[in-house]
């Protein structure tokens, strides 16, 4: 198998499984929209994905009676596993070629990528998790303490701040100066 000939098939791989992806992440969302475009949104409570979209098994079951929550599911885990099969068919070409250095790289490579596709972040206790239960809201309250001195002020009375001033500024910049000077003496050295 000639290096050419391997590009393009892995080209081809590569566009055909983005395509079908796409096509399959469009028919669903068409009749996502068909199905709950009217419904107002409800921001105030987190509905969590169904057992069905979370477990590859019963996804691939749901697939008897397709709707288009499984279809968009479908797509996407078809757009991640494109780039997989792009690393398997280099396997299975290393493999016919005989280029053992590159067979193992390969293997190295899907074995990472299968790691990660099974064991998400590491498969430890999630360490991105909040522990809230919902959604916190960020405080629109305005401070009514200046920073300058801990004198009280009126609400809703603006608070004058001061910049740290040009002479800060000139301290924490000249340094910056200093380096990209030396940096283009050293270049034009060469």
């Amino acid at each position: 198998m000639t290096d050419d000939r391997l590009e393009r098939m892995v080209g081809n791989l590569l566009r055909a499984g983005v395509l079908l992806s796409a096509v399959v992440v469009l028919i669903g969302g068409i009749g996502w929209l068909a199905e709950a475009g009217r419904a107002a949104p409800a921001y105030s409570r987190f509905h969590a994905e169904p057992e069905e979209l979370r477990n590859i098994g019963q996804l691939v079951m749901s697939l008897a009676h397709p709707r288009a929550l499984v279809l968009i599911q479908v797509g996407l885990l078809l757009l991640i596993a494109t780039p997989v099969a792009r690393v398997v068919l280099a396997l299975v070409a290393f493999a016919l070629e005989g280029d053992r250095t590159y067979v193992v790289i390969t293997v190295v490579v899907l074995a990472v990528l299968i790691f990660s596709l099974v064991m998400p972040f590491g498969g430890g206790a999630a360490p991105h998790t909040t522990g809230l239960r919902k959604t916190p809201t960020p405080s629109i309250s305005t401070s009514t303490t200046s920073p300058a001195a801990s004198l009280r002020v009126a609400p809703g009375v603006p608070v004058k701040m001061r910049s740290p001033g040009i002479s800060v500024t000139q301290r924490l910049i000249q340094p910056i100066m200093v380096a990209q000077s030396k940096m283009k003496s050293a270049v034009r050295s060469f």
